[in-house]
């Protein structure tokens, strides 16, 4: 019996995070070949799994993280109070 998108998504992303049974493994793999779009999530997830490691690995190793100048840090704080803003006055009216 082929397991549910949900439940084929809950694997993938478990996956990640911890080794799957054999079981589990032959439900996702079995899943994943009969349906397409969860097979692009899988991959979508593996491969931001793999992005980050690296971008991670590279920290570790004394990279410094890219940073946003004084002037993009001001304008997303006040767009961010904005939304918020709009977003207390929607729910007051």
């Amino acid at each position: 019996m082929m397991i549910s998108c949900k439940k084929a998504a809950q694997l993938c992303c478990e996956s990640l995070d911890r080794p799957l049974s054999l079981q589990e493994q032959f439900q996702l793999r079995f899943h994943l070949c009969m349906c397409a779009p969860c097979k692009a999530f899988h991959h979508q997830n593996k491969t931001m799994q793999r992005t980050f490691d690296e971008r991670f690995r590279a920290v570790e190793d004394g990279d410094d993280l890219p940073r946003l100048d004084e002037d993009a840090c001001q304008e997303l704080k006040k767009r961010l109070r904005d939304a918020e803003e709009d977003r207390s006055s929607d729910s007051s009216s």
